[in-house]
């Protein structure tokens, strides 16, 4: 069977044409070719739309510590201004809960019992409803914010990160914002080290990095990492990990628990001196 264009190409010929780039002569090529032809035409027609817009896979950064250390997550949340204090909380419940980013601003009030000290979490990768304790920082950190902000709370559907942009008819805030304040904050941090550039051939920006865009060690997701790999060091127990982690697959937890690079070269000096 032929996939992708050559079937609407080819029916279409017979309803009218859609696409005015194809010619008449075009249409008449086409419906002059065997079975066999169209299918070879298919085929390279598929090779060359995988090969020049499909996103390649970048590089992994293997035993590199993708979360943050203790010094470097101290130090981040050191440079957020006074006016910052809904993005400072977004990131601390991705530090302190291990949410994914899409997960912190879809938190809403009803989410939130402060009298069991829990907060409820639909979980983005396995479309569940996920039950998350209330450690001492987040929620006095939570109930402040909450406290502070009520009314604007209550204006945007309960979003405990609601949204203050009037160009945008959005109820919180966007996930995409907090990932340029991230960034904007790593760089007040000095936190610039990437791995490797991306190879972007679907980005439309793309050519205004010579090299590629860069993949920063640190984005905020790390700091997820940092929470899988705080809950594992103090429990020793994967398996409690990867319930707190809200992963799946036990396998994946492994990736996000990371040692650093003290103890990585101590590892090696203690093997070969």
């Amino acid at each position: 069977m032929i996939n992708g264009g050559l079937v609407a190409l080819t029916a279409g010929s017979n309803t009218g044409l859609k696409h005015n780039w194809i010619s008449r002569l075009d249409i008449d090529f086409l419906k002059a070719l065997s079975w066999h032809q169209l299918q070879e035409l298919n085929s390279e027609i598929v090779n060359i739309m995988q090969t020049k817009y499909r996103k390649r896979r970048t590089t992994k950064y293997g035993n590199m510590n993708k979360g943050f250390t203790e010094e470097e997550a101290t130090k981040f949340f050191k440079m957020f201004a006074d006016r910052e204090k809904k993005e400072f909380l977004a990131f601390k419940m991705q530090a302190l809960l291990g949410l994914r980013i899409g997960e912190a601003v879809e938190v809403k009030v009803s989410d939130i019992s402060f009298d069991n000290k829990s907060i409820l979490i639909h979980s983005e990768k396995t479309a569940k409803a996920d039950e998350l304790y209330l450690h001492d920082e987040i929620y006095k950190l939570l109930q402040d914010f909450i406290k502070e902000h009520k009314q604007q709370i209550d204006e945007h559907a309960g979003y405990v990160l609601f949204s203050e942009n009037p160009t945008m008819k959005r109820l919180h805030l966007a996930p995409g914002y907090l990932r340029k304040k991230f960034r904007e904050v790593c760089n007040r941090c000095n936190f610039v080290d990437f791995y490797d550039f991306a190879d972007d051939y679907d980005n439309p920006l793309a050519n205004q990095y010579k090299k590629g865009r860069k993949l920063y060690r640190l984005t905020t997701h790390s700091l997820r990492h940092y929470f899988v790999t705080r809950v594992y060091n103090s429990t020793k127990d994967p398996v409690t990990t990867s319930k707190l982690a809200r992963h799946v697959d036990l396998a994946t937890t492994q990736t996000y628990i990371h040692s650093s690079r003290a103890l990585q070269d101590a590892g090696m000096k203690m093997a070969f001196g």
